[in-house]
């Protein structure tokens, strides 16, 4: 079940049984649009997994998605794209007006990453930079590293013109600069003495 609540008091504003998140993915929001996915079939008879696009008005289906194999943990989305992730296979691209897919062949190695899409690039664990400019040849790494632990179950944040990655077992913390500021940029060690 997918339900709407006022949040002032929790009245149903509206329900739907046809469309839910179904299993290991959360639910995603943006611009009066849901994003359900999940890693359980819908059904017997049918031959993959879904995302679904409901109207957060009134839960009324947009579109649903091309069949995937699974989208667990979040469907992430960006301007142009949603991105979601089938554990150690494929990593969709997908068009977030239509459903579509555009590349069903990305992140084919990753375990249990979460990714960022920040749009022309997707971010995945140790600092990995894929370009997706390009949907049909997207996902091409462009930088990578320091992988931090074994674990790839986190993935990167962007804030204010840098890029964070912490690892999940020791709680390492990296931080780049990219944009204008990673041109500008002196790291500490370049500095002259006295500066």
């Amino acid at each position: 079940m997918t339900a709407a609540l006022d949040p002032n008091t929790g009245k149903v504003l509206w329900s739907t049984t046809k469309y839910c998140v179904h299993g290991g993915c959360t639910i995603s929001g943006a611009n009066g649009r849901l994003y359900l996915g999940g890693y359980n079939r819908v059904d017997a008879g049918t031959p993959g997994r879904y995302v679904w696009c409901l109207d957060a008005r009134d839960g009324s289906l947009i579109w649903q998605s091309d069949p995937l194999l699974v989208a667990i943990h979040v469907v992430t989305v960006g301007p142009r794209f949603l991105f979601v992730h089938a554990q150690n296979r494929n990593g969709y691209l997908i068009d977030k007006a239509t459903g579509k897919v555009l590349n069903g062949k990305m992140t084919q190695t990753y375990q249990c990453t979460r990714f960022t899409l920040a749009e022309p690039y997707l971010l995945g664990c140790s600092m990995d930079v894929m370009d997706v400019r390009d949907p049909l040849t997207g996902g091409r790494l462009v930088s990578t590293g320091p992988r931090l632990d074994p674990s790839e179950c986190t993935g990167s944040v962007v804030s204010n013109g840098r890029l964070f990655y912490t690892g999940q077992g020791g709680g390492f913390q990296t931080c780049r600069a990219y944009g204008a500021e990673a041109e500008s940029f002196t790291p500490c060690w370049a500095e002259k003495p006295g500066r």
